[in-house]
C-alpha cells in the first residue's frame, strides 16, 4: 500500500471493542503486510494494524518513518523509558513488532532512515525470521549488525540484504560463521574494496548460498 492517508486514518480512530473484533476476524488470514513511503504514520496505527492482523508472518516497509504519538517517552515492559528523537521512532516500533509477531518470517525496513542500531538489536528475538532487508538504514552500523543480526547462530534465516551499510570485516565474518545457512546475501556497496579474506569466509562456510551481490565494488583482489 502507498500513501493510503485516508485508511489510516480510519484505522487509527478503531476505538470501539466490537468494531475492531469484526475487523480482526475479517483480516485473520493476512498473512502478509506491505507498506512504502506513507508520510502519514504513527506507532498507534502500526499497533492496531498488528492487533487485527493476528496471523502476519511477513512485514515489508519501504521509506516508512513513524511518528510517536503519545507523548515524550514511553514505558516498556523492561521499565525502560525511551524519548524518541525528532520525533520519529526508532527502537520502540522494532521493539513492538518483535513483541507481538515472534513468528514472523519476513521483515523488509529498506529505506527506514530512522532505525538504528538499538532497533535492530530486536531482530534477534525473531528466531523464525528467514528474510531479513535493512538496506539503506543509515543509522545501522557493523555494531548493529553483531550485537543483533548475528549475536548467535540461526539456521533458520534465508536471505540477508544489508546494502550500504558501513560495515567491518569482522562483520561479514560473524554473518557467515553464525547464518550457515543463508541462500542469498547482498553486500552491495558496503565497502569501497572487498577484502580477499570476506570472500574466503563465504566461500568456505556459506556452501549453501545461491546469490552474492557485491554491486558497485572498486576491487576484489586474486586471492579472493
Amino acid at each position: 500500500m502507498r500513501s493510503c492517508y485516508g485508511l489510516f486514518i480510519c484505522v487509527n480512530k478503531l476505538r470501539n471493542l466490537p468494531e475492531r473484533e469484526a475487523l480482526r476476524q475479517t483480516l485473520s488470514g493476512v498473512k502478509e503486510l506491505s507498506l512504502a513511503y506513507i508520510q502519514i504514520f504513527n506507532d498507534a496505527i502500526l499497533h492496531k494494524l498488528l492487533a487485527i492482523m493476528p496471523s502476519l508472518n511477513s512485514l515489508r516497509f519501504v521509506g516508512l518513518n513513524i511518528s510517536f504519538h503519545s507523548g515524550p517517552y514511553k514505558k516498556l515492559s523492561t521499565g525502560a523509558q525511551i524519548q524518541p528523537s525528532n520525533g520519529r521512532l526508532t527502537f520502540l516500533y522494532i521493539f513492538q513488532i518483535c513483541s507481538e509477531l515472534p513468528r514472523l518470517r519476513v521483515l523488509i525496513l529498506r529505506r527506514c532512515l530512522a532505525i538504528g542500531n538499538q532497533g535492530v538489536r530486536q531482530v534477534a528475538q525473531l528466531a523464525q525470521l528467514q528474510v531479513l532487508d535493512v538496506s539503506y538504514c543509515y543509522g545501522i552500523n557493523g555494531e548493529g549488525i553483531l550485537e543483533g543480526i548475528t549475536s548467535s547462530k540461526n539456521d533458520n534465516r534465508r536471505e540477508l540484504h544489508i546494502c550500504e551499510l558501513a560495515l567491518s570485516e569482522r562483520c561479514i565474518i560473524a554473518i557467515t560463521e553464525n547464518l550457515p545457512e543463508l541462500r542469498l546475501l547482498d553486500l552491495s556497496r558496503c565497502f569501497r574494496d572487498i577484502l580477499d579474506l570476506c570472500l574466503q569466509y563465504i566461500c568456505r562456510n556459506l556452501v549453501r548460498l545461491k546469490k552474492l551481490f557485491l554491486d558497485d565494488y572498486m576491487k576484489v583482489f586474486e586471492g579472493g
